[in-house]
């Protein structure tokens, strides 16, 4: 398939690709929860059904 969505988790990140565009690596350490959800605009996905979003917190320093 042309533009499916993929997620890989490394060491201490999950990588989001979708077709050809890369989206931000969420830091593990940094995820707070993980759902299931059939809303649209949440997430990357080509499915309808077959879909997850992902919740995180703010890594960056202040």
């Amino acid at each position: 398939m042309l533009l499916s969505t993929k997620h890989t988790v490394t060491g201490d990140a999950l990588i989001i690709q979708s077709g050809f565009i890369k989206f931000n690596d969420v830091p593990i350490a940094a995820i707070t929860r993980i759902s299931r959800t059939q809303t649209l605009p949440s997430t990357p996905a080509m499915s309808l059904t077959e879909r997850i979003e992902v919740f995180s917190i703010s890594m960056t320093a202040s």
